[in-house]
């Protein structure tokens, strides 16, 4: 695979990883990004720390990473780092002169990702039950009514009775 091309597959597992923590994609330029330019990168790390999740910001800032909030450029992506390795067990693969370096976009990307979905991971074990998807039956494909949608339409039902035992919630 050519060095392009598994720079376009990273870029497009940052884009999932950035749709899971509602990250809006219109906002990111590729080509900065391909080019490994840190600033985007920057602002989706910041995102993803400080604005995505209440709790998580919180939980960092509890844990001694109050130092990211007014950071500089510099200071940031060191905090970043650190809070990579002592609350995730992740070492990056870059070191932070080569964040802010030309190149390394591989990497760069690789690193966001990972760090995205630690930061999504964490949020979920904070907020359990919160920014989950519920799947909800439709008609559309062939599925019975359920007590929502019998309640929406004034007609009682049965509750359905399942031969597979309900899943654990964690």
């Amino acid at each position: 695979m050519s060095s392009a091309s598994r720079i376009r597959n990273e870029l497009e597992k940052l884009k999932s990883a950035l749709r899971s923590v509602n990250y809006e994609l219109d906002s990111l330029n590729d080509e900065e990004l391909t080019h490994g330019e840190p600033q985007p990168l920057l602002r989706l790390l910041h995102f993803v720390l400080l604005r995505y999740s209440a709790p998580l910001a919180r939980f960092v800032s509890e844990q001694g990473y109050s130092e990211l909030i007014g950071a500089s450029d510099f200071k940031f992506i060191g905090a970043v780092y650190k809070c990579s390795r002592e609350l995730f067990g992740h070492n990056p693969a870059l070191s932070v002169t080569q964040f802010f370096s030309k190149g390394f976009v591989e990497r760069k990307l690789v690193f966001v990702a990972h760090f995205v979905r630690f930061c999504k991971s964490k949020s979920d074990e904070l907020e359990p039950g919160k920014n989950r998807k519920v799947n909800v039956p439709s008609r559309v494909f062939g599925a019975k009514p359920t007590h929502a949608s019998a309640a929406s339409t004034g007609v009682a039902s049965a509750p359905e009775r399942s031969s597979t035992p309900p899943l654990a919630v964690k």
